[in-house]
């Protein structure tokens, strides 16, 4: 089981609906390696507590994490993230062009064209590797 504490926030003034916000959170965990293949994920209970949501908004989330295939329930055990290889290559591809397209959203909204974006991602990830 993992640590929840200060795993993520759950925005209640937000436009994303809880549940969705829910659902996304566990989609990093997993990316994050802080939920891993074949991991039994927490209760329903468990992590309404900790987010401080209703339990109803956590089941919703784990309902659609359930039909996009991201976790499987087996029947008086809980809940586990699938073991399909595929399926989590597939969300991870999923949440990189989101955040991908944001990006480049925002930035076009700065006016920036291609060029300049793909400069700055450049210049960005130099000084990453650099360590500044």
């Amino acid at each position: 089981m993992i640590q929840m504490k200060g795993g993520g926030i759950v925005q209640f003034q937000a436009s994303i609906p809880i549940y969705l916000q829910i659902a996304d959170l566990i989609e990093m965990w997993i990316l994050q390696g802080r939920l891993e293949q074949g991991m039994q994920v927490p209760s329903v209970r468990q992590l309404a507590l900790e987010l401080q949501v209703n339990p109803n908004t956590v089941q919703r989330a784990f309902l659609e994490l359930e039909s996009a295939g991201v976790i499987i329930t087996k029947r008086a055990t809980g809940r586990f993230i699938t073991d399909d290889k595929a399926k989590l290559e597939q969300m991870r591809q999923k949440i990189l062009t989101e955040r991908t397209s944001e990006f480049i959203k925002t930035m076009r909204e700065f006016g920036l064209d291609d060029a300049a974006i793909l400069a700055l991602v450049e210049a960005n990830a130099d000084a990453m590797k650099e360590g500044l």
